[in-house]
């Protein structure tokens, strides 16, 4: 008797194994085009950036706007996109994002006006934010974290794509997601769609479908979707502006940070009246926070934030700006100048997987390769730059795995809210990041051209780097007086981003800890071979703690 139930159970486990495996499965065969749509989106453009503004001539020195319209609705939809996966459904939602990715590529590819051409970029990023963010409360919700450490490397891809196909035309840059969102929608219909969690307003009995998706629009909060939209837009916009379309002094750019700080300060006040019993819970008792307030009691909610943040600058930094070096002051192809990016691949992936072994230590820095990296850049040794760029690389995919874990083990019952307020983080990262280093470029680039006597060329004062025919046709001995002020420009904005990695690391240093349990093992005979060790977490610095030696085991 003991026999047959030793021999049921062991099937039992079996075949719950196999479910297991089928279902990861089916969510990876369902989320790798996504998520390599919103990766490569952010970075197929590096190497063609130079090329997209030179085409657009009226727009020249606007070079930034085409990551940061991109970036800009990146980092204004994530929280909602995360309202609309909880309300409506997984699957739903993730439909909804992947369509706009589609839309917004045919916008770019098609784009007759730089306006068009913004506006697909746009879009293009509403629908990155959605699947940034539910990729990660996909996983959260049935997948190990563990198992979604593998995929961050799909960031390294994109610039070499990008650089080939905008050898040939920058139009293929942005027709190459129209193909892959098509058949992305096919496989999240027919892998997911039947095993993700539903939405509230779906799953409601006696409500027919069209009448859920109706009752749902009452549940969004709307207040704070309109207050963090326009508030956080609003001081980005700023930011773009000060120092490259308008002085920092000027109305265009006082006014919309005044009022986007105003409204940004009002999403959290609202945020915290719409808390249980609060004024605004009362007055809308069906709406839910995007954001709840109860997050931000945690210590380590605003070091992860600090963190996620710096990563993403750190990022950003690499990819656009570094090509900008290879291309300008080296006079690389966009194409060449792609594949020198890959520098950055095995510094990332050896960040990412000495995380997968690290997962229970402080995250790591990114301090001293962007120091140095800036030292490499004002020298013009290509040998030196590559190895910095691949060093920074570490750095950051040392990151990654760390932070969501430890996300996860200090809010283990407020995983999805957790995951879409670090997720937000990543896209400000990225816009904060291209529209500092884009005002210092373009500010010290056109400062050093001043210095240099065009002898009647034709001269770059315009604000960004300038067109790349132009500069082709200049007399060596000009050409290369430009190169090394493109070079100087570019150390100048590294440098701008150094603070933001030393607050990052005095961030890493105030980090608690969390230790990751293992579930108990089993033997062929159906006894304990291993017993289970459960997690734990640590609240206060584990960095003093080993250093004072008061760290508890």
């Amino acid at each position: 008797m003991a026999s047959l139930l030793f021999n049921k159970s062991c099937a039992n486990e079996e075949r719950e194994e196999r479910e297991r495996t089928i279902y990861r499965f089916k969510m990876m065969a369902g989320l790798i085009l996504p998520n390599f749509l919103a990766s490569v989106d952010v970075t197929i453009v590096a190497p063609a950036l130079l090329l997209i503004s030179s085409h657009f001539s009226t727009a020249l020195g606007s070079f930034n706007w085409i990551v940061a319209a991109y970036t800009l609705t990146l980092t204004t939809f994530v929280p909602s996109s995360g309202q609309i996966a909880d309300i409506y459904g997984r699957h739903a939602a993730l439909q909804f994002h992947v369509f706009f990715i589609m839309i917004g590529s045919v916008f770019c590819a098609a784009a007759a006006t730089w306006g068009m051409l913004l506006l697909g970029r746009a879009l293009q990023g509403l629908g990155g934010a959605g699947i940034m963010n539910l990729t990660r409360i996909i996983l959260a919700d049935n997948i190990s974290l563990a198992e979604n450490s593998k995929n961050t490397t799909v960031y390294a891809i994109g610039p070499v794509i990008g650089g080939y196909l905008a050898q040939a035309d920058w139009r293929y840059l942005f027709v190459l997601p129209i193909g892959v969102s098509f058949i992305a929608h096919l496989l999240i219909f027919f892998f997911m769609r039947k095993g993700l969690v539903k939405g509230r307003a779906i799953t409601k009995t006696g409500d027919s479908r069209t009448s859920g998706y109706i009752s749902g629009l009452r549940t969004f909060d709307w207040p704070g979707m309109f207050l963090f939209i326009f508030g956080i837009g609003l001081v980005i916009l700023a930011i773009m502006w000060g120092g490259t379309q308008y002085r920092w002094d000027s109305a265009a750019v006082i006014a919309p940070l005044i009022i986007g700080g105003i409204m940004s300060v009002a999403f959290f006040i609202h945020k915290y009246l719409l808390g249980p019993g609060r004024y605004t819970r009362r007055v809308l008792p069906n709406h839910v926070a995007m954001i709840p307030s109860t997050l931000f009691r945690k210590y380590d909610t605003y070091l992860l934030m600090i963190i996620n943040f710096a990563t993403r600058v750190s990022l950003v930094s690499a990819f656009y700006f570094i090509s900008i070096y290879w291309e300008f002051a080296e006079g690389y192809t966009a194409s060449e100048a792609g594949v020198q990016l890959l520098y950055y691949t095995p510094g990332l992936g050896v960040g990412v997987y000495s995380a997968m072994v690290l997962c229970n230590v402080w995250p790591r820095k990114t301090f001293h390769p962007l120091l140095w990296g800036s030292f490499a850049i004002t020298s013009r040794r290509g040998p030196l730059v590559s190895g910095m760029l691949a060093l920074a690389g570490v750095g950051t995919g040392l990151r990654f795995m760390p932070v969501a874990l430890h996300a996860v083990g200090t809010w283990p019952t407020r995983i999805a809210s957790i995951q879409s307020l670090l997720s937000f983080m990543i896209p400000f990262g990225e816009t904060i990041g291209i529209s500092m280093m884009g005002a210092v470029f373009t500010n010290k680039f056109n400062l050093y051209l001043h210095s240099i006597n065009t002898s009647g060329q034709q001269s770059f004062t315009t604000s960004g780097p300038p067109n790349l025919d132009i500069l082709n046709n200049l007399p060596p001995e000009i050409k290369d007086n430009v190169q090394d002020a493109a070079t100087k420009a570019v150390m100048w904005s590294f440098i701008s981003i150094v603070p933001f990695m030393g607050l990052s690391l005095l961030a890493s240093i105030m980090m608690g800890n969390v230790w990751i349990g293992k579930p108990e093992k089993k033997g062929g005979d159906g006894r304990v071979k291993k017993a289970e060790v459960k997690g734990k977490v640590m609240y206060e610095s584990f960095l003093l703690a080993m250093i004072t030696g008061n760290l508890k085991d």
